[in-house]
């Protein structure tokens, strides 16, 4: 289920870079991802799920192909676009959504580069330009969890000179790694 969901949310998400009148298709996309990842057994074919709201006939092809091929046509075909990697590359600057960049594509922007050369990002986007590369690096696990170490003994810390006392400081606040490092999974 989560292989179909998975394409269905990259696909929802691509119409909602794309902007335009491309808001419904996200919407309707996003929430059919939803609906399967909710499912209590495993879908073999969209005829399982046509009757539930939201799963029309484009919804229903959509599944199947995923099922079938375990891939997308429409998304692979909007991802290989020119407009699909200027999009690709403008949001993978933190503080550059869909939004932002489909208005400087429509300006005529052609790479992050050009964006910089026009003067269009702000600070916080300058920054998110410079560290884009190595935002995209996962943290080895071993350093997160020194980090995490780090980071609870600091709120213990602040949690005692605030005067929380001792025994009441672990229900006071906690610490908890996320993102590509949830807890509990290697």
């Amino acid at each position: 289920n989560e292989l179909v969901a998975g394409q269905l949310d990259r696909l929802a998400e691509r119409y909602k870079q794309v902007g335009t009148n491309k808001d419904w298709n996200s919407m309707v996309y996003s929430k059919a991802a939803k609906l399967i990842r909710g499912l209590d057994f495993v879908l073999t074919c969209s005829d399982q799920i046509r009757s539930r709201r939201g799963i029309g006939p484009k919804v229903a092809e959509k599944i199947d192909e995923a099922l079938a091929t375990g891939r997308l046509a429409r998304l692979e075909r909007m991802q290989s676009s020119t407009r699909g990697a200027v999009l690709d590359e403008l949001c993978s600057v933190h503080g550059v959504g869909a939004a932002t960049a489909a208005e400087w594509i429509a300006r005529g922007v052609t790479s992050l580069a050009d964006a910089e050369e026009r003067g269009l990002l702000n600070e916080r986007q300058k920054v998110g330009a410079r560290f884009a590369e190595d935002l995209k690096l996962r943290i080895p696990r071993a350093e997160v969890t020194l980090i995490a170490a780090a980071v609870r003994e600091a709120l213990r810390t602040v949690l005692l000179d605030e005067g929380v006392p001792a025994g009441e400081v672990s229900s006071a606040a906690e610490a908890v790694p996320c993102g590509s490092h949830p807890p509990g999974k290697e």
